[in-house]
């Protein structure tokens, strides 16, 4: 199914869903309604001064950054197998959506056997009317001299490997190239080893976002970094 960008939020979720339902998790059901009934979830938004020159970190395995090809989506989101775990299938079909969106700009980073091993989407001012219809007010717009990096996944076998912020550096100096000043991108606040990656990859925390959910109303605020401290 082709993703509907005025598709209302509870629905979108629904597709991801029914998607992990499909392989064989539906319990995911009830933890789902729970969520929606009653949740807060923060997450750090993190950004990189492209305008600064820091060194590439390296990976512990050679890696290439080129645009996602059609044949790399069953590679990378395989979307099935007995050991794969309930967020794992969240994860994928989250990034099966993005896929199905059709975002300009989606990389991977490939291993020497040009095998798809981390991908991530570099979204541009010029897609800040998408972003808020998908996203549902979920980022900030986009200034003239911003880029977004949304959707980062390694598939499990490569994780450990320091694909992330290698692959991360260098999809953020493509957005160097076309003229940005500025990426930003957004990691859940508990998620220590996503927070790492960006770190070396020469991202900074600047703000939090609150999502809550009370009744099924989803709500979202922005607050710096330096107000919450003054709070």
């Amino acid at each position: 199914m082709k993703y509907n960008p005025k598709i209302h939020p509870l629905l979108h979720d629904l597709q991801i869903i029914s998607s992990i339902i499909m392989r064989g998790s539906p319990g995911i059901i009830m933890k789902e309604i729970q969520r929606r009934l009653d949740s807060r979830t923060s997450f750090y938004g993190l950004e990189r001064d492209l305008s600064k020159t820091i060194s590439m970190p390296a990976a512990r395995i050679p890696i290439i950054v080129r645009p996602l090809l059609p044949e790399d989506v069953l590679f990378i989101l395989p979307g099935r197998g007995n050991s794969m775990s309930e967020p794992e299938l969240k994860d994928q079909a989250r990034r099966n959506l993005l896929i199905k969106a059709e975002f300009s700009r989606c990389f991977v980073a490939a291993d020497p056997g040009n095998r798809p091993c981390y991908m991530q989407w570099l979204i541009v001012p010029e897609e800040n009317r998408k972003v808020q219809d998908y996203f549902k007010g979920g980022f900030p717009l986009l200034g003239p001299d911003e880029v977004l990096l949304e959707g980062a996944y390694t598939p499990p076998q490569y994780r450990g490997l320091g694909v992330m912020p290698c692959a991360m550096f260098q999809i953020s100096e493509k957005g160097k190239e076309i003229g940005a000043k500025r990426a930003i991108t957004f990691v859940h606040i508990n998620n220590t080893a996503a927070i790492t990656g960006c770190y070396r990859a020469g991202f900074r925390k600047f703000l939090v976002r609150e999502d809550v959910w009370r009744n099924f109303k989803r709500t979202l605020s922005f607050t710096k970094i330096e107000a919450r401290r003054t709070q």
